[in-house]
């Protein structure tokens, strides 16, 4: 891919690495899995606290569509190897149960960037908790949903360095497209022209495949 005579066929083979560095903290992945959501008719809202029958919990992100309201738990895991195991879904149920009643919640979901333990959804599901992972379930994995929302994330551009998505994501920006909108926003970087120039290119790229 990398010597194709189209230069950036290999980016958008780069999604699964890409959202692995929305890292090093969770809150980027939180964002974007928001994103994805609100593509699909979702309103949302990230990092809130609810109160409780007991305590308060901070939910990642809670998402509302057709009147049912959804508490998620983003489950971010910088290593490919890094499962969320049943004791994400042991908390995340009884997170839920705490807050459901008085924030008037139906749902509640684990979202995860790689896999999840076999237990963990076993327990999950027998509990009622939907279960979103990179491959999983067959149809509706976080896999299909990139691909279908075709939302890339501003990591997957192989044309910028580590350090320069770490500051795109400090002034969240999350995706491809919040730079193909406003393109002044690649100024923060600081970038010579050259660099800028093919930066965009790229993003151009990526952008003008989730018109398609």
């Amino acid at each position: 891919l990398g010597q194709s005579s189209h230069p950036f066929n290999g980016t958008k083979y780069n999604l699964k690495q890409g959202i692995m560095d929305l890292g090093p903290t969770g809150y980027p992945f939180e964002d974007y899995i928001s994103e994805i959501l609100k593509s699909q008719g979702h309103t949302t809202q990230t990092r809130q606290i609810l109160r409780g029958t007991c305590v308060s919990h901070e939910i990642d992100v809670i998402a509302e569509k057709d009147g049912k309201r959804i508490a998620i738990e983003a489950k971010f895991h910088n290593g490919l190897g890094t499962r969320s195991d049943v004791h994400v879904a042991l908390y995340t149920k009884a997170r839920f149960d705490d807050i459901k009643e008085k924030n008037n919640l139906d749902e509640a979901w684990i979202v995860t960037n790689t896999k999840a333990t076999g237990d963990a959804i076993t327990y999950a599901e027998c509990n009622g908790i939907k279960v979103i992972g990179w491959n999983y379930p067959e149809k509706g994995s976080l896999r299909d949903l990139v691909e279908e929302t075709k939302l890339f994330p501003i990591t997957a551009v192989t044309s910028l360095t580590q350090s320069q998505k770490q500051i795109l994501l400090l002034h969240k920006i999350v995706l491809c497209k919040n730079i193909c909108i406003s393109p002044s926003l690649i100024k923060i970087l600081g970038l010579h022209h050259d660099q800028e120039k093919k930066v965009l290119a790229e993003l151009s790229y990526l952008c003008n495949l989730a018109a398609i």
